[in-house]
């Protein structure tokens, strides 16, 4: 992005410690709680939080790679929602990768003299972040039942069963840590809403997002000497595909 006074301002204000500190606190919180009654409280923060930096994410990588920030930090609503869907989903960079590998080429593992293969590490950000902006895709109506009339709630995490139809038993297929609910209005019918997740994996992923943004700052901000980039290292890696899924819900009130 070319530098002008208003766009380097930005940057050099352009500070994550707060998300970053909130996410750290509510995690603290179910880190240590015993009971799921008392956990529940904070679920409606963390994904709200979670969607909210997706959000973040997603104007800032397009605001470098447009060269554009005043034509992408005031887009609307629905022209994020759709210019997220085309540029994740639909279009190649010039260099005929997606999206997400551009940005992992040019604002993560961009140090040169790295020697160290990281080619586990680049999947494992690629499914990270691909995840995070299905999650938003199909969650934004949470964050805006959140911003506008706070109608949304936490409930206990659960287990998911499928019947099984000749013995007419239940099978688990997979076990969730939390879940939200939230009203929606499509035309006249109004629905209640669940979403069932794993929070620690929704704390894995946001971090993927931050460090990403802190590199990107990084890059922005550089006066050409050596940058040290931020990467998340996914040390128990079977712990946290162990944590993957999501389950989602919508009924008619009547």
């Amino acid at each position: 992005m070319k530098a002008t006074p208003i766009t380097r301002e930005y940057y050099e204000n352009f500070d994550l410690a707060v998300l970053d500190d909130k996410l750290n606190f509510l995690v603290k919180k179910l880190s240590k709680i015993k009971t799921e009654q008392k956990k529940k409280v904070y679920y409606t923060e963390l994904y709200a939080t979670y969607l909210q930096l997706i959000e973040i994410f997603c104007i800032n990588t397009f605001a470098v790679s447009d060269n554009d920030l005043l034509g992408n930090i005031f887009l609307s609503n629905g022209k994020i929602r759709n210019k997220i869907k085309s540029r994740f989903f639909e279009e190649k960079t010039h260099d005929g990768d997606d999206f997400i590998m551009y940005l992992l080429k040019n604002f993560v593992f961009a140090n040169k003299d790295d020697k160290k293969d990281r080619t586990q590490q680049k999947l494992d950000y690629k499914h990270m972040i691909k995840e995070s902006i299905d999650d938003y895709i199909k969650d934004k109506d949470f964050l805006n039942s959140y911003k506008h009339g706070f109608r949304v709630f936490s409930e206990q995490g659960h287990s998911l069963f499928i019947g099984m139809t000749d013995s007419g038993d239940r099978e688990k297929i997979q076990d969730f840590s939390a879940s939200v609910s939230y009203y929606v209005k499509n035309e006249e019918v109004i629905s209640r809403c669940s979403i069932s997740f794993n929070w620690e994996r929704v704390y894995v992923k946001s971090l993927v997002l931050i460090s990403v943004l802190e590199n990107l700052k990084r890059v922005y901000l550089g006066d050409g000497t050596e940058i040290n980039f931020k990467y998340v290292t996914f040390e128990d890696r079977q712990l946290v595909a162990s944590k993957y899924g999501c389950f989602r819900v919508c009924s008619p009130l009547a």
